[in-house]
């Protein structure tokens, strides 16, 4: 759903204008505003007792400084650079692994470090999902370099893939009866749409035929996402225990930024070394973008046919 707003509110309408990218940004901020002064009349105070709450500052902090050393690296023309960026950022993932497994305050629940790995492959593959749907970021810049369409139709057109997300979310949500075939499925449909883009996308048309093939890539590539994530999220909370359930919670809008963040960067990365910004190589820049993350579709589809068939094998108890 925030992609149809991007499109709508950010890349859309303010881009048709002929404004510059900081009036689409301005155009958020009274948005980010009023979403504040609603969290801040709406969220409960502060319950008055000391150390209620614990906030897990080292695992944050590890986290974050991953996220921002793979986007300053993702920025560089240099490939030593982007390599370097990627490695550092990697081994500060390590060190977060290790420092969580022992921490007394966590970002994941204690059971994605126990012996059971459904809970673990749950996370990799709702990780996988995200990353790979993180090529939407370029969608709108080659929709108006390679398809020809103005800023209002590329705005729609990255659209589509939160489109397929939404989708599939309200199909398949309730498919409860079939969660493991749905979770060990979702990722074929993502891997699917980033075929296609791999095939169309670097095609310089404006016809109806590559455009709808291109929107068709998208919506593919979204519906595997939102598919699977009802039934990711439902897994995480019932793997979890009882007595982590807030952690739980609040652990996969964790893994969905900290993924987006990353995805992202590397997607910048991939861009910026594919030379998109020159028009002579943006039909190459699209297509090495879109089968670089065919990688992270694949990783999702492998966690996804082995959490479910652990799933298939072991029976959750019915306090998890």
């Amino acid at each position: 759903m925030h992609g149809l707003l991007d499109a709508l509110v950010g890349g859309g309408a303010v881009a048709e204008q002929g404004a510059v990218v900081d009036q689409g940004g301005q155009t958020l901020v009274p948005l980010l505003a009023l979403c504040a002064g609603l969290g801040a009349r709406r969220l409960p105070g502060r319950s008055g007792e000391p150390g209620s709450v614990r906030l897990p500052w080292g695992a944050v902090g590890l986290l974050s400084a991953a996220v921002l050393v793979v986007s300053a690296a993702s920025v560089a023309e240099s490939l030593s650079v982007n390599a370097v960026g990627v490695l550092v950022a990697v081994v500060l993932l390590c060190v977060w692994a290790r420092h969580e497994r022992g921490a007394a305050v966590r970002v994941l629940p204690r059971a994605a470090f126990g012996p059971d790995r459904r809970l673990r492959l749950t996370y990799v593959t709702m990780a996988g999902l995200v990353v790979a749907s993180c090529v939407e970021v370029f969608v709108p810049f080659f929709g108006q370099r390679l398809q020809g369409l103005g800023p209002l139709g590329a705005g729609y057109l990255g659209a589509a893939m939160a489109a397929g997300w939404t989708l599939g979310s309200v199909v398949l949500s309730g498919a409860t009866a079939r969660r493991a075939l749905v979770v060990a499925t979702a990722p074929v449909f993502s891997l699917m749409g980033l075929v296609v883009l791999v095939a169309v996308a670097p095609v310089r048309s404006s016809g109806v035929a590559a455009v709808s093939s291109v929107a068709a890539g998208l919506v593919l590539l979204g519906w595997g996402v939102g598919a699977a994530w009802p039934h990711l999220l439902t897994d995480v909370l019932r793997l979890s225990g009882d007595g982590d359930q807030d952690v739980a919670g609040a652990s996969t809008t964790t893994v969905q930024l900290t993924a987006t963040a990353f995805g992202s960067a590397v997607a910048g990365m991939v861009a910026n070394a594919s030379g998109f910004a020159d028009p002579a190589t943006t039909a190459d820049a699209a297509r090495h973008l879109y089968a670089v993350f065919l990688v992270p579709a694949a990783v999702a589809l492998i966690g996804a046919v082995l959490v479910s068939g652990a799933r298939s094998g072991k029976r959750v108890p019915a306090g998890e």
